[in-house]
């Protein structure tokens, strides 16, 4: 049986490809942040994993750069019930508050919310946990989250 030639086996890979891809919403830019990488404030402690854990108020932001115009962003967390709720999360963009996140599980989840970027260039991201609830002098028992990595894509 001959062998087919190098452009033919090129070709059908490129063909393949991209009909691979054509099924899939691949971006022309995104960006992953780990939690460890960003500025935090709050109690907080670091996972083995990467993830970070709040343990009360606080935040994790960072300067990402982006272009203006539409971005999804995915927050990979999960979270601890307690006292009738789950942790909730104001995630802003250049200090506006685009989206307010229940995280209602105790499993890593992803939670995705699409925001318009007001100007290309270095954009202030800030995650913000905002109704942590606990225990006095037991800081790990109460409404805890826990961000595994964030991701952010553009068209």
């Amino acid at each position: 049986m001959p062998r087919p030639s190098f452009r033919a086996v090129a070709l059908a890979l490129a063909t393949a490809c991209a009909t691979v891809f054509a099924c899939r919403n691949i971006p022309s830019h995104m960006q992953t942040l780990a939690p460890i990488d960003m500025r935090r404030s709050g109690p907080q402690t670091k996972e083995a994993d990467g993830a970070m854990a709040l343990w009360g108020n606080g935040t994790l932001e960072s300067t990402v750069d982006l272009a203006a115009g539409p971005v999804a962003i995915t927050v990979s967390a999960k979270g601890t019930y307690w006292s009738g709720e789950w942790p909730k999360i104001y995630i802003e963009l250049e200090n506006h508050i685009i989206a307010a996140v229940s995280v209602d599980s105790n499993q890593m989840q992803d939670y995705t919310v699409q925001a318009e970027v007001p100007h290309s260039g270095a954009n202030l991201l800030r995650l913000r946990l905002v109704n942590y609830n606990g225990t006095p002098g037991q800081p790990l028992a109460g409404r805890n989250l826990t961000i595994g990595r964030i991701v952010l894509r553009q068209p």
